[in-house]
């Protein structure tokens, strides 16, 4: 073997290991970024999907699309992205909404609801008229007398007009979306 006089460089024995590690952990990086990505797709795909929902459901009842979508977005909070328990809570805002009628806003029902699962059951009883303990003793009462309130209302003639209202604005919310695409 030969031996060499001159010590060795610092900078040739590390460099090609900083590179290697510079290199994994760049490349975990952009895996991570990947991911990341993935979800926030995965995430504006879900809210897409929900808030079609919340526009169906809108033109089912006789409800406008900003209440019901005011409705679902603390419905949304409320459930902590669980979309099917979003759903359900806002069916119950819905129904509570046409049980109190034109005696309290729609921000005021999902206020009263939003309240309600933060453990304060004071506002919806006022509203209900009930005394219930707690949020889940309170989302039973509400499906039990309360259910199906939506439903009948839709099929008064404020409820009928207001669907109609509701589709005829949705119809040309697509209609100028096309246009505003061209341009």
């Amino acid at each position: 073997p030969k031996i060499s006089l001159r010590p060795p460089s610092p900078f040739r024995q590390h460099r090609p290991r900083k590179r290697r590690k510079f290199t994994v952990l760049y490349n975990k990086k952009e895996s991570i970024l990947d991911s990341f990505n993935h979800f926030l797709l995965f995430l504006d795909i879900l809210f897409c999907l929900f808030y079609k929902y919340l526009e169906d459901y809108a033109n089912k009842t006789p409800f406008e699309t900003s209440a019901v979508t005011q409705f679902g977005t603390k419905a949304m909070m409320m459930s902590k992205g669980n979309v099917d328990n979003a759903k359900n809570i806002t069916d119950m805002m819905g129904n509570v909404k046409a049980f109190v009628g034109d005696l309290r806003t729609e921000t005021e029902v999902a206020e009263a609801f939003f309240s309600a699962s933060n453990g304060n059951m004071e506002m919806l009883n006022n509203m209900l008229g009930t005394q219930y303990k707690t949020f889940e003793e309170a989302k039973k009462g509400i499906a039990k007398n309360q259910g199906g309130l939506v439903e009948e209302m839709s099929t008064t003639l404020g409820g009928l007009l207001s669907t109609i209202s509701g589709k005829v604005k949705n119809s040309l919310k697509g209609v100028t979306k096309v246009f505003a695409d061209m341009l």
